[in-house]
């Protein structure tokens, strides 16, 4: 029986050549963090024991596949009409797993008509037929990490580059071909509901008032003060520069490790950044999906939303006694070891992304009915 032929198109081209399913696929600051691509790694084993080839897009050309997965749209929707015209036997699937940040139009019904099928982490789009639902991946549980004792840690991490949005007019998207509802372009434009600034204040408000008390590692931090204008980038003595070591290993000589998505959502987008923390043996303080706590027991991290300020939320950690974060850890390995956590495992990750590709292998299409969905970002 000939194998079933699936091209990827990734997100980014630092992932061809088949780099997508390597453990050393990374570069830069996430270059030790190896475990971020094994669901992937053991997506393309497991497709070969069901006779699917995986192979990225410039091994396999699209229009020499079966079935074509695009990990993010098209840089136009010419693009994808062009290979429906000139392979109309290849079967096509959007597997968006950018954060939903800007992106309000990615997930709009009026962009995926020419898709087959649509594979997407926002549960409001799930029908099993021609929407499938995958959860972003987490570690697996072993991975988990004891980490210093309470005494010797210090209070609090953040790792993650210091970024910003700016305003964006959307019309190079928009005359690539993808639909726009006003809202869309908003968010587009607009970016909203950005944490990025949030997590700029974060830092801020610890250098006044608990200085000292965070170490704050990625790319940006410590950059020198801008002489033009009249805003100057103050370095926070917090910044220590790129984590070029491994970020379990890092998180656990901390009690706590913020985890601040880049945007408010309740569309199920939840990153590794908690689950890391869980693994690396620190208590997360999260900060994103707003039905977070559906899905991860409450008791097994600080949810920043509880606080007015960050200065509440900095007393609240410096307060916090051995027992009370004792209680916070537990909680966390506990769930690391539930069945619950094994719904966002690499397992779990390999048979949600098999769903569409065996579906449409098997049936030779999936139905190009609009469903009637709501979408908040």
């Amino acid at each position: 029986m000939d194998p079933v032929k699936v091209s990827i198109i990734p997100n980014s081209p630092a992932f061809l050549k088949n780099r997508l399913f390597s453990l050393n696929a990374l570069s830069g600051s996430h270059a030790a963090n190896k475990h971020w691509m094994y669901p992937f790694q053991l997506l393309r084993d497991e497709a070969a024991r069901e006779n699917i080839v995986l192979e990225t897009c410039d091994l396999l050309r699209p229009n020499a596949a079966d079935i074509v997965v695009f990990m993010d749209l098209p840089k136009g929707v010419y693009e994808l009409a062009e290979l429906k015209r000139s392979a109309p036997h290849v079967k096509t699937i959007l597997f968006p797993i950018e954060s939903p940040l800007g992106r309000r139009y990615v997930f709009s019904r009026s962009n995926h008509r020419l898709f087959d099928a649509v594979l997407s982490y926002n549960h409001l789009l799930e029908d099993g037929v021609r929407y499938f639902h995958f959860d972003l991946p987490a570690a697996e549980a072993c991975l988990w990490r004891e980490g210093k004792p309470y005494s010797r840690r210090k209070l609090a991490s953040l790792i993650c580059g210091k970024g910003y949005v700016s305003w964006k007019s959307g019309a190079n998207v928009i005359r690539s071909g993808w639909r726009f509802s006003v809202r869309d372009w908003l968010d587009y434009a607009f970016s909203l509901g950005e944490l990025l600034s949030t997590r700029r204040s974060l830092v801020a408000a610890f250098e006044v008032h608990a200085p000292g008390d965070i170490d704050v590692y990625g790319d940006g931090w410590n950059e020198k003060p801008s002489r033009r204008g009249l805003l100057r980038t103050i370095v926070p003595s917090s910044a220590k520069g790129r984590l070029e070591t491994n970020k379990l290993n890092t998180i656990g000589n901390y009690r706590f490790n913020f985890c601040i998505e880049n945007c408010r959502n309740d569309c199920g987008y939840i990153s590794e950044k908690i689950f890391d923390a869980l693994l690396g043996g620190a208590v997360p303080v999260y900060l994103g999906n707003r039905s977070v706590g559906q899905h991860i027991p409450p008791d097994c991290f600080v949810d920043a939303e509880d606080f007015k300020s960050p200065k509440q939320l900095i007393q609240f950690l410096r307060d916090c006694s051995e027992g009370e974060w004792q209680a916070f850890a537990e909680a966390g390995k506990r769930y690391l070891g539930s069945l619950a956590f094994r719904r966002f495992g690499t397992r779990a990750f390999v048979e949600s992304v098999l769903a569409p590709i065996r579906a449409l292998s098997a049936s030779g299409g999936a139905s190009h009915e609009p469903n009637v969905v709501a979408l908040t970002s």
